[in-house]
């Protein structure tokens, strides 16, 4: 962990950035550094040569932070995403869209009482 600390503060190649940004990401996860690895696995999402892997790791994140509604609905966007093509994620891609709504919707804090 010392070394990717160290990395990121010293900047990373824009060649490397990708990996290492999803690298650095799961193991600031691993190591219970859970805001962190949300902020760095956005970062590998919207900057990265890797976005779909990014997105995975973000859920395994989610997941980790006690946030499993938010990780399984990031989990049926990516499927539905890079599943475009699949002929049973077409037919239900409505159904599944929807889940991933509610589940989101689920996990937004309400109105306090």
């Amino acid at each position: 962990m010392v070394f990717y600390d160290a990395a990121w503060k010293l900047g990373v190649p824009s060649e490397q950035r990708a990996e290492f940004l999803i690298g650095y990401g799961s193991t600031l996860k691993n190591v219970g550094r859970l805001d962190e690895s949300l902020l760095i696995l956005g970062q590998a999402i919207t900057d990265g040569a890797f976005p779909n892997a990014a997105r995975a790791f973000l859920a395994l994140t989610l997941q980790a932070s006690g946030r499993s509604p938010e990780a399984i609905a990031e989990l049926l966007s990516l499927l539905l995403e890079v599943g475009a093509q699949d002929a049973g994620l077409i037919r239900y891609r409505r159904s599944l869209s929807w889940y991933a709504g509610q589940l989101r919707a689920s996990a937004e804090p309400g109105p306090e009482k």
